[in-house]
């Protein structure tokens, strides 16, 4: 082993995954070091894991976003958005702006 070559020479089996890049500073993390496991993986992938290192599911994503929302005192993702008013104000206008294309349409033109 020098500083850019290593030879595995046992422990590995031909599916295994090998971090070749980027694995030095998840090899101190979570040994006491002030880092946690989780804390280092979320910083080199870009996004976040669970406590254990591992991938999160659809499920717990959704929990974890859902926990942030209330602690930073948003509504949740389900509260349904706008009011009924809104909604239907922007229908009414929709169906003005369809009746006046028609409306031009079958105008005769005047030259």
């Amino acid at each position: 082993m020098n500083d850019r070559f290593v030879e595995i020479t046992n422990g590995l089996f031909p599916a295994d995954e090998v971090v070749t890049k980027g694995a030095y500073s998840l090899s101190f993390a979570g040994g006491g070091s002030g880092i946690s496991l989780k804390e280092a993986l979320d910083a080199a992938h870009g996004h976040e894991h669970a406590e254990d290192g591992s991938e999160l599911t659809p499920e717990k994503k959704a929990e974890m976003e859902a926990k942030k929302r209330a602690t930073a005192g948003l509504p949740s993702e389900t509260s349904g958005g706008g009011s009924k008013i809104w909604m239907y104000a922007s229908g009414v206008l929709f169906l003005l702006l369809i009746a006046s294309l028609f409306s031009r349409k079958s105008q005769p033109s005047v030259e």
